[in-house]
């Protein structure tokens, strides 16, 4: 039986576009500002990995603390309507993996509470058998704790378990974890040796189901319909 485990944030959904907006807003107040690169350095973190980063990058002046409940408060208004859009052909994918029998689940750094109301309102939680949440663990991505630990509640062996991942931090968490990982590049590229850890990386899902390597690595001949 073959897995599949999802990341949600930039993965399922364009969340983290809109979470950068908000971060870039909240700076350019305070007459700062911050690049892609520092902000794939942060995702999937918590916070006070988060904070340290900020004050690395900026200096122990940065006020963080107050920044980031500003920051908290704007993604819960978000969070709160789920304003969120899913990711290209993530309906499509998702049909298919049903079609197929492949079991479906989430690893996300995002809270539980938070996670369900926003995969509920946009009608895909009960796709999934499965989710662990960032108040399910101790330690975030890259750690591989969230990976572990999703793993063990599948009955698939690691060898037939695929991880989706956005970011930079999930790749690692899920390549430390010991899972196969295909790249979603929903809005930030991954660069240097970490690149080269997943097996493919996809403009989306649409793309993802056009693959040779994916649909042999689940060893299935060719694309089922899907509705």
């Amino acid at each position: 039986m073959k897995t599949i485990i999802f990341d949600m944030d930039g993965t399922l959904i364009n969340s983290e576009k809109k979470y950068y907006h908000i971060w870039e807003n909240l700076l350019a107040e305070k007459k700062y500002s911050i690049t892609l690169d520092f902000y794939k350095r942060i995702l999937g973190k918590p916070t006070n990995q988060i904070k340290r980063e900020f004050l690395h990058y900026f200096g122990d002046s940065f006020p963080f603390d107050l920044l980031f409940k500003k920051f908290m408060i704007k993604r819960s208004e978000l969070i709160s309507d789920a304003d969120f859009e899913l990711n290209e052909g993530v309906l499509k994918f998702v049909s298919w993996c049903s079609y197929n029998n492949v079991i479906c689940g989430v690893a996300t750094s995002s809270l539980r509470n938070e996670t369900h109301h926003i995969l509920n309102k946009l009608d895909i939680l009960d796709i999934f058998s499965f989710s662990l949440c960032g108040d399910d663990v101790s330690k975030g991505k890259p750690h591989p704790e969230i990976f572990q630990k999703a793993a063990a509640l599948t009955t698939s062996k690691k060898k037939d378990i695929i991880v989706f991942e956005d970011s930079m931090n999930g790749v690692i968490s899920a390549n430390k974890a010991g899972l196969t990982v295909c790249h979603i590049n929903d809005f930030i590229p991954l660069t240097g040796e970490i690149k080269r850890i997943p097996i493919e990386s996809y403009k989306d899902f649409n793309d993802v189901l056009k693959s040779k390597i994916f649909l042999e690595l689940m060893e299935i001949e060719t694309k089922n319909p899907v509705t």
